[in-house]
């Protein structure tokens, strides 16, 4: 079959409005066109809506009313570190990956706006579909999702290096400097037990009475006392640096994090900027497409309204003829009348 030509399709004979085989056949072409139309429609806003929600954040389970980087250093000072940080991912976009579970919004919603036109299910919608999306300015839309996969990709990188700045920052704070007080502290107190012990062992033999073995087995526990003295002041050393570290380091773990999440941001927001600023002659040529189809529109909305206003008074016109007037009718029964009379 022959495409059928663009105008044909969308200039159907919707300013006529007669009782004809003509009427009838445009009213069946409009039906096909708004089937086709909220076919479309339907499939970009459904991408519509999950780039929206891209966008907003999806409600977490775990909700201090703050998201990114205020649920992070917010949640710090409320809740427990590991709620603390999976608030904070969720409200970037975090879903345990570096992605997050916004990595392909705008590759997917571009798509959904390139395929506009090509939803066709039946050899009519196939040769319907090109001069329809021509119509709707569906060509108008490539620098859009070209433009839209740039900002993605620029968003999928912004979230690898928020998450490497901001929950790399804080988890490692968490693993290793909170983490290892915590553990040399564990530590100190094993050790501190097993001296106590030693300890005890030695005054224990040297109150004990004078028997075969009892000096050496007081040499012996003198030995062990001092091993476990040595033992808990490495134990005690080594809890006393990992405490230095840890208050030298929280003077300045949550500025880091914040100053290089907000410095990515930046760079972020400087980047898409330069990929949006290549397609102001895009958006140029769609507000001119759409000011002319808008134009164009109103234009045929207000001829089809002075042409139905037209026939309608055309109509009363003859209807007023038809109906002779009230005071002929009352004289014609009075002459008729009058001659019965006669």
């Amino acid at each position: 079959r022959r495409p059928r030509d663009s105008a044909s399709v969308v200039m159907a004979p919707s300013g006529v409005f007669e009782d004809t085989p003509a009427w009838e056949a445009g009213l069946r072409v409009h039906e096909a066109e708004n089937k086709w139309l909220l076919r479309e429609t339907l499939a970009v806003l459904s991408a519509s809506k999950c780039y929206a929600k891209s966008l907003s954040g999806a409600p977490t389970a775990f909700d201090l009313g703050v998201d990114s980087l205020g649920g992070v250093l917010g949640a710090l000072t409320s809740a427990s570190a590991g709620a603390a940080l999976a608030v904070g991912m969720e409200g970037m976009g975090f879903d345990g990956d570096a992605g997050g579970h916004h990595a392909s919004a705008e590759a997917n919603f571009a798509a959904a706006l390139e395929r506009v036109g090509h939803h066709g299910v039946s050899a009519d919608d196939e040769e319907m579909s090109a001069p329809m999306a021509a119509a709707i300015g569906a060509p108008l839309l490539t620098p859009i999702a070209d433009t839209l996969r740039a900002v993605g990709m620029l968003r999928e990188s912004l979230g690898r290096r928020v998450h490497r700045a901001l929950v790399g920052n804080l988890q490692a704070f968490i693993d290793e400097d909170i983490g290892s007080v915590t553990l040399m502290r564990e530590k100190y107190e094993i050790e501190k037990a097993a001296c106590d012990a030693a300890r005890a062992k030695h005054l224990a033999q040297s109150s004990s009475s004078k028997g075969p073995g009892a000096s050496q087995a007081r040499v012996s526990a003198a030995r062990d006392l001092a091993a476990a003295k040595e033992s808990l002041d490495v134990a005690r050393a080594r809890l006393s640096l990992a405490q230095i570290a840890l208050e030298g380091r929280r003077r300045y773990v949550l500025l880091e994090a914040a100053r290089q999440t907000t410095a990515e941001l930046r760079r972020f927001f400087a980047e898409a900027s330069s990929a949006l600023a290549g397609v102001d002659r895009e958006l140029q040529d769609m507000e001119e497409y759409e000011m002319a189809s808008r134009a164009q529109a109103e234009m045929k909305m207000e001829s089809a309204a002075r042409h139905m206003q037209r026939a309608f008074d055309g109509l009363a016109d003859d209807t007023a003829r038809d109906v002779p007037p009230p005071g002929d009718a009352d004289g014609d029964r009075a002459r008729g009348d009058d001659a019965a009379s006669a």
